[in-house]
């Protein structure tokens, strides 16, 4: 039915639950599924910055953070997802504004399915201006599912 679902994850649970969602279409290991975080840039915590003066790291030190960040999630996305049944998932990471982020993946892998959750780790802001998954949901050009908990 699907060729390529993308399921985007941002470490909340619904965005967990939107990769469980997603795992289920994967089941004759012929969909490719695309797990996707977008890497918003934000103050650096000081921890970050300490830390890599004591190992004596170059600068910046903010790639650290965020290589942190990404590399957390995607062992978790991998693990989640081999817990699932699915073997094999082609993880991106990219910096940017979340649903612009998730909508220029779509469109480049030319998915056919994009899942997420319906609330993430977003601010007030966000809440204001509306959801990544209202405007995801309202601009793709294929099929969205959002998932709740």
């Amino acid at each position: 039915m699907f060729e390529r679902i993308l399921a985007a994850v941002d470490g909340s649970e619904n965005g967990w639950k939107a990769l469980d969602f997603a795992c289920q279409f994967h089941v004759d290991g012929r969909t490719e599924l695309i797990v996707a975080h977008a890497v918003m840039r934000q103050r650096i915590p000081d921890e970050i910055r300490v830390l890599g003066r004591l190992e004596h790291l170059p600068e910046p030190y903010d790639q650290l953070h965020y290589d942190a960040i990404i590399d957390g999630l995607a062992g978790a996305a991998r693990q989640r997802a081999a817990d699932a049944g699915v073997r094999e998932i082609t993880w991106i990471a990219e910096f940017g504004e979340p649903a612009e982020v998730i909508l220029q993946i779509a469109e480049r892998r030319d998915v056919d399915l994009i899942v997420m959750g319906r609330r993430g780790l977003g601010n007030l802001d966000r809440l204001l201006l509306g959801s990544v998954a209202h405007k995801v949901s309202n601009l793709a050009a294929c099929t969205c599912a959002t998932v709740r908990r």
